[in-house]
């Protein structure tokens, strides 16, 4: 029987979402040698992660498909699998098949030996910045209304909460977090999100220009489908803040002075305007990529992967602004709750909604799928 494209894809997350039970390693002993550990690091473990812990080591490395792959850096506490001693015990007892990490199969006191040594690397400050833990974020209610300035003195009343980001490709150079804030007028919420970001990425023309971007995910579900665009059974709503719209609002630049050298050609001596020829999914009416928008955010649904579409409906609901400076960004997402769109997931006072966050970092070539995310979290209004 032929599969659809929806129940391929529903197969394929179920055989490689759906994890199965941790396999079995060694279990810790009453005392491991210091010393022994340090030695079998060195030996086993410091030509990929560093005598140190840091992965600075210049090797190149790739997976067994052949793309680029580096060694984790221990010292800020982020390990493939979990960083509790079982975890790291498992990634040494079995290595990590696909990847430049052999299997170690060592006796008991020595594997040991090496997790602990392992441990002692960690800087526990720098973990608990990066360890998706599920948080309760409560947006207070104020007397409002509630605009979009993310200077607004309103968010004073509102305490940041930090949510760990990690990106989907590894990198080192990365955003770390975001500090969110919610509050709500009984009409209006409001998120404000802020990150540190060494540069402003606003510009799309350029070839190998993309923008910095955030959004949140929404699920109505207490116990939510797969952050991913959600599933058939639990659709999701994103509000994603884009620099580049906001950027278009002051006046997109012509192509002709971002590329003043490009050969004008047959077309252009026609008549026929140069965006029909170089910028094409602005000349198919692809809505976003149109010059003007009505607010920086996008309003989009999706219900799996593949599904994500825009809500032009619920535009006129959703309003938003970001500034950049002091080597960072700070969004602002406002949505009229009364304004219902279809398919929307809407947060109400004295409800809970789930509620999760990526971030895209226009300088590292972030775009699409290539981002930062984080866990599901919860978000509640106060009454």
């Amino acid at each position: 029987t032929r599969l659809s494209r929806e129940e391929a894809l529903a197969d394929a997350l179920d055989e490689y979402g759906t994890p199965g039970q941790p396999a079995a390693v060694p279990p810790p002993p009453a005392h491991v040698d210091p010393e022994r550990g340090r030695e079998l690091y060195l030996k086993n473990c410091a030509a990929c992660h560093g005598e140190d812990g840091r992965a600075r080591v210049p090797v190149e490395k790739v997976d067994n498909e052949g793309w680029p792959i580096g060694a984790r850096d221990f010292t800020r506490g982020i390990f493939k699998g979990g960083s509790r001693g079982e975890d790291i015990a498992r990634r040494i007892w079995l290595g990590m098949p696909g990847t430049p990490m052999p299997a170690l199969p060592l006796k008991q006191d020595d594997l040991w030996s090496i997790v602990r040594h392992v441990e002692s690397l960690v800087d526990h400050e720098a973990e608990s910045r990066v360890l998706q833990t599920r948080r309760v974020l409560t947006a207070r209610r104020v007397p409002g209304p509630l605009g979009n300035d993310p200077d607004d003195a309103a968010w004073a009343q509102a305490p940041v909460a930090w949510i760990a980001v990690m990106p989907l490709w590894w990198r080192h150079d990365r955003i770390e977090g975001l500090g969110v804030q919610a509050l709500h007028d009984g009409r209006r919420l409001a998120l404000r999100l802020t990150w540190t970001d060494a540069t402003r990425d606003d510009e799309l023309l350029g070839q190998q220009e993309f923008a910095d971007a955030v959004a949140v995910e929404l699920s109505a579900d207490a116990d939510p489908p797969f952050f991913g665009m959600g599933d058939a059974a639990s659709p999701v709503t994103i509000w994603q803040w884009k620099a580049a719209w906001q950027r278009d609002a002051l006046g997109r630049p012509a192509l002709g002075d971002v590329f003043p050298d490009m050969p004008r050609g047959e077309l252009a001596e026609r008549g026929r305007p140069q965006g029909e020829v170089f910028a094409t999914a602005l000349a198919a009416g692809n809505p976003l990529s149109q010059p003007k928008h009505g607010c920086p955010v996008e309003n989009a649904v999706a219900s799996g992967q593949g599904t994500l579409a825009t809500q032009p409906e619920a535009q006129g609901a959703l309003d938003g602004g970001g500034r950049w400076g002091d080597g960072g960004w700070s969004v602002v997402l406002l949505r009229d709750l009364q304004r219902p769109a279809a398919g929307d997931v809407l947060p109400q006072p004295g409800r809970t909604v789930s509620i999760a966050f990526a971030v895209w970092d226009g300088a590292a070539g972030d775009r699409n799928g290539s981002k930062s995310v984080t866990i599901w979290h919860a978000l509640e209004l106060e009454d």
